[in-house]
């Protein structure tokens, strides 16, 4: 066996032995007792046990815009009009693909058991259609009920009853320096 590969198949073995010990959980107590391995680190999993129910999903579908992009070129001042011919033939304007529908996801909390959701105004903004996933797999539509962009905050509506509700802090309990959990 030629020198190079031999110190790289050693350093294979010892690399191997490392990570087996370092992933035996014997070696580690604290991960036995359900401790976080890192210490002096907030632990958040008996808050998301209690407040994971009343998180949900939200997915938005934006249908995209009714009027044809050769109405939209027409709008444009008749310089531009008149470059798009030149690529399209006389009088025409080219087409351009049509856009597809607009989706994304996001996410939110549920604030009442009677169906009130906050979310971030972004997640919902222009949105023809929004659908709440709840942590048991329902998926509900959702209906828009206020918005406010500058605080970036949604107010939804869906219609359901005795849903769990997430216990909301107080920004006056907290002390400059504390961990919160957003």
């Amino acid at each position: 066996m030629r020198r190079g590969y031999r110190f790289a198949a050693v350093w294979l073995v010892i690399l191997s032995a490392v990570l087996a010990a370092c992933s035996d959980p014997s070696s580690e107590p604290s991960a036995q007792r359900g401790e976080p391995l890192v210490t002096g680190l907030p632990d958040f999993t008996r808050l998301v046990e209690k407040e994971g129910p009343a998180v949900v999903n939200i997915s938005t579908v934006t249908h995209r815009d009714e009027s044809s992009a050769a109405d939209q070129l027409k709008q444009l001042p008749e310089f531009f009009q008149h470059f798009f011919e030149q690529f399209g033939g006389e009088g025409e304007i080219p087409s351009l693909p049509e856009q597809e529908d607009t989706r994304s996801l996001g996410s939110g909390f549920i604030i009442s058991a009677d169906g009130y959701v906050l979310t971030n105004n972004h997640v919902v903004a222009e949105a023809d259609e929004i659908m709440v996933r709840l942590q048991d797999r329902r998926e509900l539509p959702a209906e828009l009920v206020g918005a406010d962009e500058q605080s970036d905050l949604a107010l939804l509506k869906v219609d359901a009853g005795d849903l769990p509700v997430v216990d909301i802090g107080s920004s006056a309990d907290l002390k400059v320096g504390e961990w919160v959990l957003a």
